[in-house]
């Protein structure tokens, strides 16, 4: 994302990183794919003390 940024910036005369449509999916999927790994290891931590308790 940050190699993107730095080319569309040198090479792009009318890229602007809060409009370019390109790079707001990007983040939506990263930021996606944080909470999905905050969920799991949330599920892990559970599953960790139910099998503590069993």
């Amino acid at each position: 994302m940050e190699q993107y940024i730095i080319h569309e910036t040198q090479n792009n005369l009318f890229f602007d990183p809060t409009t370019d449509e390109r790079l707001q999916k990007i983040k939506a999927k990263l930021k996606q794919k944080y909470k999905n790994v905050e969920a799991m290891g949330k599920k892990v931590k559970e599953e960790v003390i139910k099998n503590k308790v069993a």
